[in-house]
């Protein structure tokens, strides 16, 4: 199994880390992540033949094992710049200050949305979530309003997007597997209402809270 945790770093779920449930965990250092090198990713793996191959992968197919460069694969160059690994490696050492502070936002984020209609994202126990995204879902009646939420928000100043892409919709998989809306009425939903909120290591209580009061507003205004 290849574990696709891109947006995982630091999460667990009953003790055991992300990226070590299947033989290959994948991680990504997109700058919306975490822990970001601009681009670029990193993979995990306790098999030693299979670490092997993709360090061959990753350059060109250069054997990483010989003393005298070898190419044992026909491959690309894969690898990050120096100056990359360097970022990465800097801002790992950082990993639980800023996994922290991204919960400790998180949970300010749910209380201020208490009582609100809103929905806030639920942590299942045993769960340790490491909040990559702040995803809420706007109540039912409001989703055709999104796209208005968004920009009047922005208008005052708050940057916000769209929840998460709903994928059988998009162009390929439509063309290519004829899906259509109705098909999956749970991703339905939750592409139709879901909204992503500011998140970051600096973000303020007082930041949060001028977030939820912009949206409070849109939502009881009924404009947009």
């Amino acid at each position: 199994m290849v574990e696709d945790a891109a947006c995982a770093l630091g999460a667990s779920w009953q003790g055991r880390p992300a990226g070590s449930w299947g033989l290959l965990g994948c991680f990504s250092f997109h700058p919306r992540k975490a822990i970001t090198t601009s681009e670029g990713g990193m993979l995990t793996t306790s098999d030693k033949a299979l670490a092997a191959r993709l360090r061959a992968v990753r350059h060109h197919g250069l054997d990483p094992d010989t003393a005298e460069a070898d190419f044992i694969l026909p491959r690309l160059n894969c690898r990050l710049t120096d100056s990359q690994g360097a970022l990465g490696v800097t801002q790992m050492a950082k990993l639980e200050r800023i996994i922290a502070a991204r919960r400790s936002c998180a949970d300010n984020y749910t209380r201020l949305l208490a009582n609100t209609g809103v929905q806030a994202p639920v942590v299942p126990p045993g769960s340790h979530h490491v909040f990559q995204s702040y995803v809420i879902m706007l109540p039912a009646g409001q989703a055709a309003r999104r796209r208005g939420i968004i920009d009047t928000l922005k208008q005052n100043g708050v940057e916000t997007t769209i929840g998460t892409w709903h994928m059988p919709l998009t162009s390929y998989f439509r063309s290519k597997y004829g899906y259509a809306p109705g098909d999956f009425p749970v991703a339905d939903q939750v592409f139709a209402r879901a909204l992503t909120l500011p998140l970051h290591e600096r973000l303020t209580p007082a930041e949060q809270q001028t977030v939820i009061t912009h949206l409070n507003n849109m939502l009881s205004s009924g404009g947009a």
